[in-house]
């Protein structure tokens, strides 16, 4: 098992962890270094390039967890359309802090949900798969966190 300073050496330019390590990590730990990227990439701008290799890297070894990514990354888009919509009235001032926090919280972890239930190919989703879960996606997400 590796240490996460081990894991988080994906994301530096010069890895410590070689493809030998990533090979050796197996099912579950690849799944988890798939999650924690994938967070990375999200809430850290300045890594994300870093992340997506890690990512590349991950996948290419274990093709299992190229759903995972397809998932996270479209969670990703649907929390961050909705998101950039509700910005200015979440952050106007008018609530404290950590309920702007968890109010983001929220939406990133609906946007999960909706795109656990989408239904994608099990050889690897389409663009109209990708395009259908995005655009149904914001659809439940603005139901459900703007105002009609």
């Amino acid at each position: 098992m590796h240490s996460a300073y081990d894991l988080t050496s994906l994301i530096n330019p010069e890895p410590i962890m070689n493809d030998a390590d990533i090979n050796a990590l197996g099912d579950d730990d690849a799944q988890s270094l798939v999650e924690y990227l994938g967070r990375a990439g999200r809430d850290r701008p300045t890594e994300q390039s870093a992340a997506v290799r890690g990512l590349v890297r991950v996948v290419t070894a274990y093709p299992a967890t190229t759903e995972e990514v397809v998932r996270e990354t479209l969670a990703l888009t649907i929390s961050e359309a909705i998101l950039s919509e509700a910005a200015a009235k979440m952050n106007d001032g008018s609530r404290p802090a950590w309920a702007t926090a968890d109010g983001e919280r929220q939406i990133r972890e609906t946007a999960r949900a909706l795109v656990d239930r989408a239904p994608l190919t099990i050889t690897g989703p389409s663009t109209a798969e990708i395009t259908r879960a995005v655009v149904e996606g914001n659809e439940a997400m603005r139901t459900i966190w703007m105002e009609p």
